[in-house]
């Protein structure tokens, strides 16, 4: 039992640790028109799991071939439309840009929203909105805030059929989206070297390997999965995590530079 669930915590944080924060198909390039457009083309979803009644590709494409369309639910005319995934996170990037054009009817408004959550729970909103029709197509560019809250997923969302009040949206309203992409270049987490943290898992003793020789972490603090403090410890490079629940816990290491950066470990 114990070795399922070191298995399966192991292969949460591999997920959660990702760097690069690639979105998967930001171009929409490899969805089949034919053949695989409504059976979950990978990883953009909606309410109902599949990209169907309301989401369409687009081959006016800003790049490429296809681009992707969202409307307003067609059973549910006061229903707005949603196309979502999810991307692995442990940082907050400094830029997030996309191709975008949309038609507004009546009094909608169409926009992409960037949601960063711990473990569900928001903690930094980002969102660009138009309630005017971008006939050609444009790149927006977010700022993004580089605030250090502990996260572990941010979820991006297209939406169409916003109008005056919550449910609200005109057939006639959409929004197309092409070519998205983080860029972390000044992102909390980018820098030159990691520190090494092992043995991760653990049973109970952490030890963190600096870059530069024989240095020690000036700070070592370890969140929980809410975000709270459990161990914070100043001129360490070994931390007791012996009396501490198993679960997956976010370790932030501060060097004698001030240099930051932060990793998921494993306690068993």
């Amino acid at each position: 039992m114990k070795s399922i669930l070191s298995t399966l915590l192991l292969t949460l944080v591999l997920g959660a640790t990702a760097q690069d924060l690639p979105i998967e198909n930001p171009g929409f390039e490899t969805w089949d028109y034919y053949n695989t457009w409504t059976l979950e083309p990978l990883a953009w979803v909606t309410g109902n799991s599949q990209l169907t009644d309301h989401v369409y590709p687009d081959s006016s494409a800003f790049e490429g071939e296809l681009a992707m369309k969202v409307y307003p639910y067609t059973f549910f005319e006061l229903v707005p439309g949603i196309a979502y995934q999810g991307v692995p996170t442990t940082f907050i990037p400094a830029t997030f840009s996309f191709a975008v054009k949309c038609n507004i009817e009546e009094l909608d408004s169409v926009f992409v929203k960037l949601r960063f959550t711990n473990n569900f729970n928001p903690v930094y909103t980002k969102v660009w909105s138009s309630d005017e029709s971008i006939e050609e197509w444009q790149m927006v560019t977010l700022e993004l805030d580089q605030i250090e809250p502990v996260m572990d997923l941010v979820t991006i969302e297209v939406v169409a059929g916003y109008g005056n009040m919550f449910l609200e949206g005109s057939l006639n309203t959409w929004i197309s989206v092409d070519m998205m992409g983080f860029d972390q270049t000044n992102g909390i987490e980018e820098q030159a070297c990691t520190p090494l943290v092992f043995p991760n898992p653990t049973e109970g003793s952490l030890n963190i390997k600096l870059c530069e020789s024989n240095s020690i972490a000036s700070r070592a603090t370890l969140y929980s999965s809410i975000g709270q403090i459990v161990i914070d410890e100043q001129n360490q490079n070994m931390l007791d995590l012996s009396k501490l629940p198993s679960g997956i816990y976010t370790l932030q290491v501060t060097d004698a530079g001030g240099n930051t950066s932060r990793q998921q470990v494993i306690n068993l």
